[in-house]
């Protein structure tokens, strides 16, 4: 684990590895720990970078609204700090693909290639983006009890909630323990969130899109439609998983991904 300085923000991150990077950004409201089976796998053959965005995990904190374009900046400055100069494979599961999109938009210098795993290309509607809002009140206000209980129900698929409980209570406790401020930041980040479907048609790196065939959040019929909406988009749907396809069925992941790359 290194602690990385980004203009006084301090990131917590994991550099692990030689060879290609793979640049692995977790989801919400989750931190490194998410990406622990990727890191096993990967890092004999790769150079596996995993960070703690910030507000998540051993990160500074910062309040007010922090926006997918800041998560995407902070990115770019901790790959300069680590002197990766190599174009990443850029791996976002959920608010880490829309992170991926403004990546995409502000840093396609530093992208060989894009997975984007359990997410989604267009905004948020006016009723999720007044949940979110609502849902920032309520941690500032209380915490993160409610609003992790809300969630749980989304997260893993059933088969994983019937056979793997113990992998659901845990995940479940990381998500309790996770800073309120951190997590009310980004909730107002992902509900001001550009529309990304704009910029498919325009991504001309090769991109696999991962989706978990019981994922209620994120479809298999609609990410499927964002890998055909690209010019070199592959797709690749995980049986028995919910939104959380790398924690909840690993080997598959991880099989979609090495053979992704090798094809690079």
């Amino acid at each position: 684990m290194k602690k990385i300085d980004l203009d006084g923000l301090t990131m917590n991150v994991i550099d692990q590895g030689k060879g290609k990077p793979i640049l692995f950004v977790h989801g919400f409201p989750l931190d490194h720990r998410m990406w622990r089976e990727q890191r096993a796998s990967f890092s004999a053959e790769y150079r596996v970078i995993i960070p703690d965005l910030r507000g998540f995990g051993e990160s500074d904190v910062t309040s007010g609204t922090v926006s997918m374009a800041k998560f995407a900046d902070d990115l770019d400055k901790m790959l300069a700090k680590l002197h990766v100069v190599e174009p990443v494979v850029y791996c976002g599961l959920s608010m880490g693909g829309y992170i991926a999109w403004e990546f995409v938009r502000r840093h396609p210098e530093r992208l060989e290639a894009l997975i984007v795993c359990n997410s989604k290309a267009l905004p948020d509607s006016e009723d999720t983006r007044q949940t979110r809002h609502h849902s920032a009140v309520e941690l500032r206000n209380n915490g993160t009890d409610n609003v992790v209980f809300a969630m749980m129900p989304k997260m893993f698929g059933m088969t994983t909630r019937e056979k793997n409980p113990g992998l659901v209570e845990e995940f479940r406790q990381i998500m309790l323990d996770s800073n309120p401020e951190g997590m009310a930041a980004a909730q107002l980040g992902m509900a001001d969130r550009i529309d990304a479907t704009t910029l498919l048609a325009d991504i001309k790196i090769p991109t696999l899109m991962i989706a978990g065939e019981e994922d209620i959040i994120s479809p298999v019929m609609e990410m499927r439609e964002i890998a055909n909406a690209m010019p070199h988009g592959h797709f690749a749907e995980i049986p028995g998983v919910g939104h959380l396809s790398p924690l909840e069925n690993p080997v598959a992941v991880n099989d979609a991904i090495r053979k992704f790359i090798e094809q690079l």
